[in-house]
C-alpha cells in the first residue's frame, strides 16, 4: 500500500469533523438496519469528501508568476543542454577519432551505388564552380 504524505500547513487549516459529527447522532443509534446505516454513512462520507476537496482546492496556489516562468526557462535550457551534450559526444567519438572516422567511411567508395552518386555530385560541383 502506498503511503501518501501531505503538507502539514495545508492540513492544519482544514476542519476535521469528529466521528459523531461525521456520522450524525442518529447513525450511531442501534435501531437502524445495517444496510440503511451503510448507505447513510456512504452519503455522509461523500459529502465530507466534497467539503475536504473544496477546502484543499482553495488552499492550493500555483505560486508566484516568476517562479513558473523561471521553471519553464530552466526546463528549456536543460533540453538544449541535453541535445548539445548528445551531439558533442557523437562528434567526440566519431569525427575526432581519426581511426574510427576512417573505418566508418572507408567502405563507402567501394560500393558502386555510392561511388556513382559521389562522382556525379563532384562533377556537378566542378562544372558549377567553373562557371
Amino acid at each position: 500500500m502506498a503511503r501518501v504524505s501531505y503538507r502539514r500547513d495545508v492540513l492544519a487549516d482544514i476542519y476535521w469533523p469528529t466521528p459523531s459529527e461525521r456520522l450524525g447522532e442518529r447513525l450511531l443509534s442501534n435501531d437502524k438496519t445495517a444496510t440503511s446505516t451503510a448507505e447513510e454513512e456512504l452519503a455522509v462520507l461523500r459529502t465530507e469528501n466534497e467539503v475536504l476537496r473544496s477546502q484543499l482546492g482553495a488552499r492550493r496556489a500555483k505560486g508566484p508568476v516568476w517562479r513558473r516562468i523561471l521553471a519553464g526557462v530552466l526546463a528549456v535550457l536543460a533540453i538544449i543542454a541535453v541535445v548539445a551534450a548528445v551531439q558533442a559526444v557523437w562528434l567526440q567519438t566519431t569525427l575526432q577519432d581519426e581511426d574510427r572516422f576512417v573505418a566508418t567511411l572507408q567502405s563507402l567508395p567501394q560500393d558502386d551505388a555510392v561511388a556513382n552518386v559521389l562522382s556525379i555530385r563532384v562533377a556537378n560541383g566542378v562544372v558549377e564552380a567553373a562557371g
